[in-house]
């Protein structure tokens, strides 16, 4: 049997009752990361061990759960029950010191045949660098490219630790010629796969037609980075030569944003072919 470590940042609320939470909180959903790790340990083959880190359980925990290995690391402020503030960032400062020994800890005691890291957020790769097993690296946001948009302190502290990931490692799973070409920028030794998402099994559930309307769907958070703009900007384009063209909007974001985006629908007078749902 195979046995495989997944360094990710899973959403620990999704393990209730089995974990003892010391905070209510609303966390990113990681549907993909939930959607793959529990179509993998269907199979008889594989050993899935799960390792992340978060600060709102009382207590680090080891259990199972659907043929699922899950390893929550309580990772937090000193004495506290809070993430690292902005204004003292000892996890980025200290390059995630403290969850890395547990982590590896944790990893030497499990002996896998291979890690997969997802992301390079939450310093999840500094936990596996320099172990004498196969690491892959999936891309998911690039954080060089965030920062841009959203500049923060913490965003700033964090591309070290994302430009450390992408020199230091060996083998990636990307999905887009844009992830593919950032990596090779700065990795030109590197080993890409090309590596999707998994696609939550509700949509598997719908029997899916080709209709002839000109439909479009846009599912995420409507956020300047997320390239709405870009989305909209392009069915105006289209409209000239589509007049039914019609773009579907499922997703949430600050009211004043929305509400820009909104208004722009208004002036470039698409609004009959937008749908904010």
């Amino acid at each position: 049997m195979m046995k495989v470590v997944w360094l990710a940042q899973y959403n620990v609320v999704k393990l209730l009752p089995l974990i003892n939470l010391n905070q209510e909180a609303d966390l990113h959903s990681s549907s993909w990361i939930h959607t793959l790790s529990e179509t993998l340990a269907q199979r008889e083959d594989i050993e899935l061990h799960i390792i992340t880190h978060t600060n709102i359980v009382s207590e680090t925990q080891n259990f199972v759960k659907d043929r699922i290995h899950f390893h929550i690391v309580r990772y937090s402020f000193p004495f506290t029950n809070r993430g690292f503030p902005w204004f003292c960032p000892i996890d980025r400062l200290t390059g995630y010191h403290f969850f890395v020994i547990n982590a590896r800890d944790l990893i030497q005691q499990i002996k896998p045949d291979i890690i997969h890291v997802h992301g390079t957020e939450g310093g999840y790769f500094n936990a596996a660098y320099g172990l004498k097993v196969p690491c892959i690296i999936s891309i998911q946001g690039i954080i060089s490219e965030y920062v841009k948009v959203n500049p923060s302190i913490l965003g700033y502290l964090q591309l070290p630790h994302e430009q450390f990931a992408i020199r230091k490692g060996e083998y990636f799973g990307c999905r887009t010629d844009f992830d593919f070409s950032f990596v090779k920028g700065l990795n030109k030794r590197a080993q890409i796969f090309d590596l999707p998402e998994a696609i939550n099994n509700v949509f598997f559930e719908h029997k899916w037609e080709v209709k002839s309307d000109l439909i479009l769907l846009f599912v995420g958070s409507i956020v300047k980075r997320k390239g709405i703009h870009h989305l909209l900007s392009a069915v105006a384009i289209l409209k000239d030569q589509y007049p039914t063209i019609n773009l579907r909007i499922i997703g949430t974001g600050q009211a004043k944003y929305v509400k820009s985006q909104k208004k722009f629908v208004r002036e470039k007078n698409i609004s009959s072919n937008i749908t904010w749902l």
